[in-house]
């Protein structure tokens, strides 16, 4: 019951971000204007985990973005994110979704970001081949101020599951 419920809620979600969209696409890899469309972060989260779910998800808490990542809270309109301790690479695996206030913003948390993925791999590259690989494949996604990270076995499948957001 609860998978025909997740499933329902996915199928509205991507009913409504189709109707949201029409004409030409907004986004921009480059950062420039913002898209159009205006995405609902957390919906779009729960849309990404009920297709690719990652094991035992936990949401990320208030200060996370600073505390973790080093992203400044004023350079942030709305964000969302989850956290497996269960990834297989023996590294968390890490969901983010972040809308930036402005372009000059969404350039620090892109940085802030990539830095993170950088961390990662140095962590990594001693003693969790795995986990380098992984941190090596991933990369910062950019809509017009919408920025994701997925660092996860399934980012693969995450990302255009962003992409098509916009």
């Amino acid at each position: 019951m609860k998978r025909f419920w997740i499933c329902c809620l996915a199928v509205v979600l991507v009913l409504a971000l189709a109707a949201c969209g029409g004409g030409e696409s907004a986004g921009n890899e480059g950062g420039g204007d913002a898209p159009a469309t205006t995405v609902d972060l957390k919906a779009l989260k729960d849309s990404i985990l009920s297709q690719v779910p990652i094991t035992d998800p936990l949401d990320l808490q208030d200060g996370y973005l600073k505390d973790t990542l080093g992203i400044d809270d004023a350079d942030v309109k709305s964000w969302s994110g989850a956290t497996s301790l269960a990834g297989s690479t023996g590294f968390p695996d890490e969901l983010v979704l972040i809308e930036a206030v402005d372009k000059d913003a969404a350039g620090r948390v892109k940085t802030a970001l990539e830095n993170h993925i950088e961390n990662m791999k140095t962590q990594a590259k001693d003693y969790s081949p795995e986990g380098y690989a992984l941190a090596e494949s991933c990369k910062v996604l950019q809509e017009g101020n919408y920025l994701a990270l997925f660092l996860c076995t399934g980012h693969e499948s995450m990302e255009p599951l962003f992409e098509g957001a916009f």
